[in-house]
């Protein structure tokens, strides 16, 4: 009988992601897509914590398309939502976290343009535009909390790891300046653009343990290589952007088992494929797809650049006191 729920819950999971695919509002899917992986990451430390991950995406998303014309404004949220995020990684919500802020590091970029409402890509910030966008992440999360509330309540789940207050205040240490500075150059040079993929690569690649890094930025990259190959020849077989949309609902389906069950390179593949798919209407899809995997790799140099260096000095004044 578990096993049953579990199917259906997850079936049910995607409801919102296939009617809006379906619908004329089919380029905007993404945007319910996002609210998935921190409902879900919330849902792992409690049920209550998987409403707590769909408001903060919904509120992300609010905040960062209102602030999207203020770099320095942007800045300054996300060196706080990143501080947020360190703290919560010591109660072990590192995932939630991480994917909750990536919602807001697309808005201050990117702000999320709607045909269907007329809004265009450089028009201005309107009351309807920030509502519109976080709208659309509300009925991902919150229809996402509510299935796994009422069909996902009693399964077991992994223990999540809560990291030691030392290795937090690390993790904050790098985190914060990084994905402010980061988000600033973005905004300010880069804006309306696939700069926030960025953000996004910073943010899952760079983790509270040292051990962690290097494999994360390697099957990121591989991962995103791979994943944007298969979006390629997707794109130039199926021209269809609505075909391509539902293809993107399948993917995102395969993408939250593998997000669980399988290696993070085919986790970051399968993420890569679906947002890739679901954002196939926004824009030129081969461009797009260079683009991220472009951006992946800086990302994850970045990270490495300032994280290796940083770690060897650390080492290096922990190991002078002793050998003294």
């Amino acid at each position: 009988m578990p096993r049953t729920r579990l199917i259906v819950a997850v079936l049910l999971l995607f409801a919102p992601l296939v009617a809006v695919a379906a619908s004329p509002w089919h380029a905007e899917a993404y945007l319910v897509f996002l609210a998935l992986p921190p409902t879900l990451g919330g849902f792992l430390l409690s049920p209550r914590m998987a409403w707590a991950g769909a408001g903060l995406t919904t509120a992300g998303m609010a905040v960062g398309v209102a602030l999207s014309p203020w770099p320095v404004a942007g800045a300054l949220v996300m060196a706080v939502a990143c501080a947020l995020v360190a703290r919560g990684s010591r109660l072990g919500g590192i995932l939630m976290g991480t994917t909750a802020t990536t919602p807001l590091g697309l808005a201050l970029v990117s702000p999320p343009t709607m045909s269907a409402l007329g809004i265009e890509v450089g028009d201005p910030v309107t009351v309807t535009r920030v509502l519109a966008a976080a709208g659309f992440v509300a009925l991902g999360g919150l229809w996402t909390a509510l299935v796994l509330t009422v069909l996902a309540r009693g399964l077991r789940t992994p223990e999540p790891r809560r990291e030691s207050m030392v290795a937090a205040r690390r993790y904050a240490a790098v985190l914060v300046p990084l994905m402010a500075v980061a988000t600033f150059v973005c905004m300010q040079w880069f804006p309306d653009t696939h700069a926030w993929w960025l953000l996004l690569t910073v943010l899952v690649v760079l983790h509270p343990r040292y051990e962690r890094i290097r494999s994360h930025a390697r099957a990121r990259v591989l991962g995103t290589v791979a994943g944007g190959f298969v979006a390629a020849l997707l794109v130039a077989v199926v021209p269809e952007g609505r075909v391509l949309t539902l293809l993107g609902v399948l993917c995102g389906l395969v993408t939250a088992w593998a997000n669980l069950a399988r290696p993070y390179s085919q986790y970051s593949a399968l993420l890569t494929l679906t947002i890739i798919l679901l954002t196939s209407g926004t824009g030129d899809a081969f461009v797009t797809d260079l683009e991220r995997v472009g951006l992946t790799v800086l990302g994850a140099v970045l990270v490495l650049a300032v994280v290796v260096p940083g770690r060897a000095l650390l080492a290096r004044r922990e190991d002078g006191p002793a050998a003294g």
